[in-house]
C-alpha cells in the first residue's frame, strides 16, 4: 500500500475565455472545483476503505503498509516511466512533485 495513485481532479478551461467571465462566475467556478474535488476524495477514500475490508477477509491476500516500504527505492524504481512522456513540458514533472511534497 504504497499510496503510489492519487486520484486528482483539475479542471480545464481555455484562460481567454476564464479572465473573460465576470468574476463571480470564475468565483463560482473555482469554489465548486474545489468542492468536486474534495467530494471526489471521499470517494475515493471509501472506496479503497471498503476494497480493503473485502478483501482483508481472503487469506490469500496480504497487506503491506507503506511503513513497511523502502518508498525511496518504488520511486526510484518508477522514475524512467516519466522519461516516456517527452511531450510533456520542460520542467513539469519537476513543478508538480515540488507540490506534492
Amino acid at each position: 500500500m504504497t499510496g503510489h495513485f492519487k486520484a486528482f481532479v483539475a479542471p480545464m478551461m481555455n484562460a481567454e475565455i476564464f479572465d473573460s467571465m465576470p468574476e463571480n462566475l470564475q468565483n463560482i467556478i473555482i469554489e465548486e472545483s474545489i468542492n468536486s474535488g474534495k467530494y471526489m476524495t471521499k470517494l475515493i477514500i471509501e472506496g479503497e476503505e471498503k476494497l480493503i475490508q473485502d478483501l482483508q477477509n481472503n487469506e490469500r491476500v496480504t497487506f503491506v503498509r507503506a511503513s513497511e516500504i523502502d518508498i525511496s527505492a518504488f520511486q526510484d524504481a518508477t522514475a524512467p516511466t516519466y522519461d516516456v512522456f517527452p511531450e510533456w513540458s520542460d520542467g513539469l514533472y519537476e513543478r508538480v512533485s515540488s507540490i506534492l511534497k
